[in-house]
């Protein structure tokens, strides 16, 4: 909340004035304490657009999305008090707490989070989806990788992230590959290179590394405006690709990119916000 705090440098006391700017949390938080809707499997998942889940896969852009406003906010929530029937409808369950206070902005006060988004969302279904498919084109079999990253040569950091075994259930379907955030991105960034010898013999794939280059802008501890621009091509082209090549895979943190270059604008590098 917004007041003074007395901070002590040596015999000299200062009093400075501090307010709440933004909050960082993973997505179900964010969405509680914002007051937004907490299902993310129908209806309106995201708390920058009015986007319904039925529909993320056909959305490449920002400017293809209905965005929330401070305007249409406040009508939708005067809406949800008039009529709790109109929760689904908006997306909101309620009014939030820190609305109250100077300066804030429910709309543009909860930043979307890297480590929940991309290190525990995109990259570990990415990478699912990715071995699925080396092993359904008989590229790789699952013994073979998991002697790969069990061998491969680690870096001083990515050897305190070794990514753990790969199991025939997590790949499954309905699977989810299992490992910190730490470990997903130790396997993300170094996977091109540990398989590189059966990509050689089998062409490539391109939505991989195209998400490959998104993570270097998005993990950057600095940003130029001009990387803003390029990362909101980089990421249509993405989306747009990723529907193409693995139809019905789309999930809200995958949404949830279209969003980012302006979150960027907004907050600066995302790294210093992150929930890691």
């Amino acid at each position: 909340m917004s007041s003074y705090v007395t901070v002590i440098q040596g015999e000299t006391k200062h009093s400075l004035h501090v307010c709440i700017a933004s909050v960082s949390a993973d997505n179900l938080e964010a969405h509680s304490l914002a007051g937004f809707r907490c299902c993310f499997s129908s209806g309106r998942i995201c708390r920058f657009c009015l986007v319904d889940h039925k529909t993320i896969s056909l959305r490449y852009t920002e400017d293809s999305c209905s965005l929330r406003t401070i305007s249409n906010y406040n009508t939708h929530l005067q809406a949800v008090k008039s009529y709790s029937a109109n929760k689904a409808i908006f997306g909101i369950n309620k009014s939030c707490s820190f609305d109250r206070l100077p300066y804030f902005n429910v709309i543009e006060s909860f930043p979307p989070d890297l480590h929940h988004d991309i290190l525990e969302g995109i990259v570990p279904l990415l990478l699912k989806l990715t071995i699925q498919k080396l092993i359904e084109n008989k590229i790789i079999n699952l013994i073979q990788l998991n002697y790969e990253i069990k061998t491969f040569p680690y870096g001083f950091y990515d050897s305190r992230n070794v990514p753990c075994e790969i199991r025939n259930h997590s790949i499954s379907a309905n699977g989810h590959l299992f490992g910190k955030g730490s470990e997903n991105w130790c396997l993300f960034r170094n996977f091109s290179i540990i398989i590189i010898d059966y990509l050689s013999i089998h062409g490539d794939n391109k939505v991989f590394l195209l998400f490959l280059q998104i993570c270097d802008i998005l993990f950057s501890f600095t940003i130029k405006c001009d990387q803003i621009t390029y990362l909101t091509y980089l990421i249509g082209n993405f989306l747009y690709m990723f529907n193409i090549e693995y139809p019905d895979k789309m999930t809200p943190k995958v949404h949830y990119l279209i969003h980012y270059p302006r979150m960027l604008c907004l907050f600066g590098p995302l790294r210093h916000l992150w929930c890691m």
